[in-house]
């Protein structure tokens, strides 16, 4: 089986360290890649929400008894800073949005995929301890793509939350 896997003899000792260390280094870059990319979003999605966060309370809070100048001053200001926070969030749609779609659903694949080996791996009191290892890794990276699908969909529901409440925010508004 190894034969089929590598085309050297690992079982060797240098050839083992060797296929050991190039297997760990690949794999901490990959996930690197993927955490970083995945603390990006939420950093940028974090921003936004804030900023409408902020744009609403500023809604909230205007002072309707003032002057007409000041209350279109205000508006005026409100409106720009919505505008921005509107293109900010097409640049940040722009960067990711091929980029989180590809990794949303080779990650909901991945679910199906390890899932389904998780469900038909059958560990009883017989099993190689290798196949026990396996399977903890199994669950494992299971439960971090699902980690991973809910934070995509945490921020995305976040940001959609705070952008509908500056519409009632307009509307309650004194």
């Amino acid at each position: 089986l190894s034969a089929a896997l590598f085309p050297w003899k690992i079982h060797d000792t240098k050839s083992y360290m060797f296929t050991l260390f190039i297997q760990t280094w690949t794999s901490i870059i990959g996930a690197s890649v993927c955490v970083t990319l995945d603390c990006t979003f939420a950093i940028f999605s974090t921003i936004v929400k804030m900023e409408l966060h902020l744009l609403k309370e500023k809604f909230k809070t205007m002072d309707f008894s003032s002057t007409n100048k000041q209350i279109k001053y205000e508006l005026k200001k409100n409106m720009e800073l919505y505008d921005n926070i509107v293109k900010i969030t097409f640049a940040i749609q722009k960067i990711f949005n091929y980029v989180l779609l590809s990794t949303f659903i080779n990650s909901i694949i991945l679910i199906c995929l390890t899932g389904f080996l998780s469900t038909h791996t059958v560990i009883d009191e017989q099993a190689d301890l290798s196949e026990k290892i396996n399977y903890v890794y199994t669950l494992g990276y299971f439960g971090y793509l699902l980690f991973q699908v809910s934070v995509y969909c945490y921020y995305g529901h976040q940001i959609m939350t705070e952008s509908s409440d500056i519409n009632e925010a307009i509307y309650l508004s004194n």
